[in-house]
């Protein structure tokens, strides 16, 4: 299986961005991230950058704090957290993968439910991975270029829709 960072003869490189993640969940090779878009989230740290300024810098929240999806954020997609980045957890600095319409890139999935080849791929809430869903404007931002028919989590090639 290729890595994350799929590349073809010609093909402009993945866009990268570093990102914050002040997660306590350790983060699984190739897993989706999004923006900490949540109103409760927000609001507690800008309460504790009141209380102690400097002590949670604030301004990390919008565009940079990164989390595993969460139903308020799944709309505010991050990107996919590149190789090497796995185990990290608890306020570190990641770099997710910014793919494009059409780009190929391998991602982490869930096989409860059986993908085939040309399946939606989603976000879901709390979950380090995409899983196959009905089509919905909100969640699904991936197409699975593979089939993934077991009974636990495991890597695949998608492209972005």
């Amino acid at each position: 299986m290729a890595g994350s960072n799929v590349q073809y003869a010609g093909s402009t490189p993945f866009k990268t961005k570093r990102v914050y993640y002040n997660g306590s969940t350790a983060l699984s090779r190739s897993q989706p991230l999004t923006y900490v878009e949540d109103a409760s989230t927000l609001a507690t740290l800008e309460a504790a950058e009141t209380a102690n300024p400097g002590s949670q810098n604030f301004g990390l929240a919008r565009g940079v704090q990164v989390e595993i999806p969460a139903t308020a954020s799944i709309p505010f997609f991050a990107g996919i957290l590149k190789d090497g980045d796995e185990g990290k957890a608890n306020g570190e600095w990641v770099d997710v993968l910014v793919p494009v319409v059409g780009d190929p890139v391998t991602v982490r999935v869930e096989g409860t439910t059986d993908i085939a080849v040309g399946d939606d791929l989603a976000m879901v809430d709390a979950q380090p991975y995409f899983t196959h869903q009905a089509f919905s404007a909100e969640s699904t931002i991936l197409r699975a270029l593979e089939a993934f028919t077991t009974n636990a989590e495991g890597l695949i090639l998608a492209h972005r829709l």
